[in-house]
């Protein structure tokens, strides 16, 4: 697992193009700068693999959906575990204004747990499987724990 720009977690895709950019090192729309730090990391691999997998079903945590409706979903869940201290530090929060948390529930749970690890534990924790980003013509997911992927396959590219 890794933090990314989305969260804490395993990172995939539906599209091969962002999945072979992942699996190179280099997000999408950031600098190459990635792609060094990853050859620093991995000196001997030049093979680059992408996997097929399987997600265990489960609800998703979705990245751009309305901020209100997350934010009382999180804290109905919240009440019912009884999290009292963090479903209080939730309330504080003022999801309207503008910068801080780019107006994300996500981002708010980070500065109330200590980390984006905390936050995505904590939302495993009521029962998300991970963050689903919706975007044009494919998918992202952030998935929060790995026992929930499964390998059926892959890809040498």
């Amino acid at each position: 697992a890794r933090r990314g720009s989305e969260g804490y977690g395993l990172y995939f895709t539906t599209d091969k193009k962002v999945a072979y950019e992942y699996a190179k090192g280099i997000l999408p729309g950031r600098s190459s700068s990635l792609q060094m730090h990853f050859d620093i990391l991995n000196p001997f691999s030049k093979d680059v693999y992408i996997y097929k997998v399987e997600i265990n079903g489960g609800r998703w945590f979705e990245h751009y959906a309305d901020k209100m409706v997350q934010v009382k979903e999180v804290l109905d869940q919240l009440d019912e575990t009884g999290v009292v201290d963090v479903a209080k530090s939730l309330r504080k929060v003022d999801m309207n204004r503008s910068g801080g948390y780019k107006n994300s529930v996500y981002e708010a749970l980070e500065r109330i747990t200590g980390s984006s690890q905390g936050a995505s534990s904590l939302l495993h924790d009521l029962g998300y499987v991970g963050i689903e980003m919706n975007l044009m013509s494919y998918k992202n997911y952030v998935v929060f724990d790995e026992t929930d992927v499964k390998m059926v396959g892959v890809i040498e590219v």
